[in-house]
């Protein structure tokens, strides 16, 4: 390259820089954010899932929680019908008498002695001892099957006060009665006190 060529590429360059001012300074750009990928939604549209990109981040929602399920109804306790399979006994009769005072009567029989005491002619323990009357250990029980009808206490009152109303079978060589008439003494109704003859059939009836 001749002189004048250089020289024309010495202007050229000194053109250019006067042109453009002081050398370039470095410029500084900000920093590229780096947007996660989304996918988009189901029915959702590319202006959508494009704008979503310019939005912060919202967060997830939170899952919607089922309805509380209500406590099941309390319904009342169907009140149990009670049904009693016990077979009643007809006229049954309360024993309003002291046990002890007819114990007492039994063994002794009454001050005045009008009467004998019953223990001359019933045993109350089956002891092998023959006597007159019928043994009276279980009398309350046997009281209960001797007329049909009749419970424990009304037989057993029938008997003191009326002693051929039933008369009891004699067994073998004990004899209880005899031409339908019963060999027990006949007027315990008459000399004993209604009370008497309640505390009476009150024992009586503990001989089970």
């Amino acid at each position: 390259m001749n002189t004048r060529s250089r020289i024309a590429v010495i202007g050229v360059v000194m053109l250019v820089l006067a042109g453009c001012g002081s050398p370039a300074s470095v410029v500084t750009l900000p920093p590229t954010h780096v947007i996660p990928t989304r996918v988009p939604l189901i029915g959702s549209t590319p202006e959508a899932v494009t704008n979503s990109t310019t939005v912060a981040e919202q967060p997830s929602a939170t899952p919607t929680q089922p309805p509380a399920t209500e406590a099941p109804t309390q319904l009342p306790a169907a009140t149990a019908t009670r049904r009693s399979f016990a077979t009643a006994t007809p006229n049954v009769t309360a024993v309003p008498g002291d046990p002890a005072a007819g114990e007492s009567l039994f063994n002794n029989g009454i001050p005045s002695g009008e009467a004998p005491a019953c223990v001359t002619c019933h045993n109350v323990v089956d002891d092998g001892t023959v006597k007159l009357g019928p043994l009276m250990a279980g009398v309350a029980t046997r009281a209960e099957t001797r007329v049909k009808g009749e419970d424990a206490f009304t037989y057993i009152h029938t008997s003191i006060v009326n002693p051929n109303a039933f008369l009891v079978p004699n067994e073998g060589t004990k004899t209880y009665s005899a031409a339908g008439t019963s060999l027990m003494f006949q007027t315990y109704g008459t000399v004993l006190s209604e009370a008497q003859i309640d505390d009476l059939i009150a024992y009586l009836m503990t001989l089970k």
